[in-house]
């Protein structure tokens, strides 16, 4: 094990490891979790930095991204995304055989010397490996997307790991996909993951495959020996070995895998299927890599330096690893009796999490939580959660957050109501207070328009796109009088609103009093209410936005454009929203390190 200052790495990669760990805990307190907005306040330029020092690296050696990209994986699957194969050491792991082609170790060191500079003690190298593969991703014509933040740097490095994590090359479906599975991966994710061997070029391997590829090999690697002459050959893993794209599906379908792994890929059952979706479909490939992505790249060390991180995808994978299924069979019997919950249970997650992050806080029945603000008019069926939680705890006693059960009932709303299955990283813990002057400051009055939206989002790093995906929510549900009349009733800026007569009409039938006469009358959010899909933007742009928020977006300058692709383009909807729902469900966190953050057995009240 390391724990020496590397000669080769001098001054930061090794040695920030302590230091940052120390800066960042002063800084964010108690919460350890990733984040998209983890150097907000700290170091909010550290992506354009690692972006523009990039540049003139893929330039100049268009290699560079896929060497990125290897170190990425290599990095991650060892002992998490920790920038323990940066140590230099004798028995760290660079030492592995497993490890050999590994480069570029000292443009991470370089990038982090320039960070340095503008935001010292801050931003891990782990961060900077990842922000580098993710880049190098996009730069090869790859989807751009981004990544949680707030990764540490480890103290310890070891080869035996390494011999024992990585697969190696002559490593088929099954051991590799068994060392992925142990990440959290499914299947599919496994098959979109092993595209990073895409526009790699590698060595000395031979495997069984398309005769005529097998003679191309035979004369790149010209030896009668066991072992290459020397480790310079190489050969292009695709046809497109410098482009970010699906050829590597198409190629291994037509028996040009190089590694035993990749002629394995489109004949075993268990990947087959996948194989043949993403040779046929680049943008559904590019759908589940960025998924994938930020699920291997959220395998992190915690605080104290071992063990998975606050937030990961597999955080009770030795808990309680039935959680998601018990949630789900919990769930089934509620969507069948009332179809209108699933939008319940996607307004319940936005209030909670906007508040004062994702922490169930919205669950606790006291006098002045958040439930006693008017901006929670209408949320309902907290117990629904409680009874879903009971389940929980039948199993798992004292270990699953009401605030995941709350980001898992959103999820499983989802995909329920038709919508795109999301995976979320888990760990949440439950807060101890509640405060209804908080929700009153925080969450959107009815009559808030497009400025609030981005106003609200904007600091959970959601960009303009985003944040009108996670406005598609509205695609589920109703909505009261009491939160349209101002509209119909009052006066408004009709340049910047986008109504129907005939829809304006159809509401004033439904709504025909200034003060509505009764809460009980509501109006479907749009035409297909109770399923998940693009009809709410079809809607908008037509005039019929039941909000003003709806209104204004289909007509202001920085939205519209997005919502008449969303209406469109219903696969490209989910897909943004997808990314969206993970940022808002990932949103101020707490881990119970420190920060008051507890398990709750019962979710309306605080443990005693």
């Amino acid at each position: 094990m390391v724990t020496s200052r590397s000669p080769l790495l001098v001054p930061y990669c090794v040695a920030v490891a302590l230091t940052v760990i120390a800066v960042v805990t002063e800084v964010h307190g108690g919460n350890a979790g990733l984040s998209y907005d983890f150097y907000h306040q700290t170091c909010p330029q550290v992506e354009s930095i690692v972006s523009q020092a990039l540049l003139p690296i893929f330039a100049s050696d268009p290699r560079s991204p896929a060497g990125f990209l290897r170190l990425f994986f290599h990095d991650c699957l060892v002992q998490g995304c920790d920038a323990s194969i940066l140590l230099d050491h004798n028995d760290g792991e660079m030492a592995s055989s497993k490890n050999f082609g590994i480069r570029n170790r000292e443009l991470i060191q370089m990038m982090n010397s320039l960070i340095e500079l503008q935001c010292p003690g801050v931003v891990s190298c782990a961060d900077i490996i990842a922000l580098a593969a993710k880049e190098a991703v996009a730069f090869s014509g790859g989807p751009y997307f981004d990544i949680p933040l707030g990764r540490k740097d480890a103290t310890s490095s070891s080869f035996l790991q390494a011999e024992k994590e990585l697969p190696s090359p002559s490593e088929g479906v099954g051991g590799t996909l068994g060392l992925f599975s142990s990440k959290g991966m499914s299947i599919e994710e496994f098959v979109a993951l092993l595209v990073h061997r895409l526009y790699d070029k590698d060595k000395r391997h031979e495997v069984n495959m398309d005769y005529g590829y097998e003679m191309m090999l035979r004369l790149k690697c010209h030896t009668g020996l066991v072992l290459p002459l020397n480790n310079e050959t190489f050969v292009a893993n695709d046809l497109t070995a410098l482009i970010f794209d699906n050829q590597y599906y198409k190629d291994i379908v037509s028996g040009r895998g190089l590694f035993t792994v990749d002629s394995e890929l489109a004949v075993d059952p268990r990947t087959a299927p996948f194989v043949k979706m993403f040779a046929e479909d680049q943008e559904e490939f590019f759908r589940a890599f960025s998924m994938a992505f930020v699920k291997l790249s959220s395998l992190v060390l915690s605080r104290e330096g071992g063990g998975v991180a606050a937030l990961s995808n597999n955080y009770y994978q030795e808990t309680c690893p039935q959680v998601e299924s018990i949630i789900s069979k919990a769930l089934l019997p509620i969507f069948v009796a009332d179809p209108r919950i699933p939008a319940v249970f996607l307004r319940l997650l936005l209030h909670d999490c906007l508040v004062q992050g994702c922490d169930a806080s919205i669950l606790l029945e006291i006098d002045d939580g958040e439930m006693a603000s008017d901006r929670n008019f209408g949320v309902r069926s907290l117990e629904l959660i409680g009874a879903v939680k009971k389940e929980v705890e039948e199993s798992c006693p004292g270990v699953v957050s009401c605030a995941d059960v709350i980001a898992l009932a959103a999820r499983e709303a989802v995909v329920r109501s038709g919508g795109p299955r999301i995976v979320i990283p888990l760990g949440r813990k439950d807060a101890v207070h509640a405060s209804n002057l908080m929700a009153d400051e925080k969450l959107p009055a009815h009559d808030d328009g497009v400025d609030a939206a981005l106003r609200i989002f904007s600091p959970i790093n959601m960009n303009t796109e985003e944040t009108v995906a996670i406005l598609g929510a509205h695609t589920l549900g109703v909505g009261h009088c009491t939160s349209i009349v101002h509209r119909l009733y009052g006066s408004r800026d009709l340049g910047r609103e986008n109504l129907s007569p005939l829809f304006e009409e159809f509401l004033r039938l439904n709504c025909p009093t200034r003060v509505p006469l009764t809460n009980i009358t509501f109006i479907f959010n749009d035409l297909t209410t109770l399923l998940f899909d693009n009809q709410y933007f079809r809607d908008i742009d037509g005039g019929r936005g039941l909000f003003t928020i709806d209104s204004e977006l289909s007509v202001d300058p920085r939205t519209a454009a997005f919502v008449r692709r969303f209406a469109e383009d219903n696969r490209h909807f989910f897909s943004v929203f997808s990314k969206a729902f993970v940022k808002l469900s990932t949103m101020g966190v707490l881990t119970g390190d420190g920060d008051g953050g507890e398990v709750r057995r019962v979710c309306s009240r605080v443990n005693v």
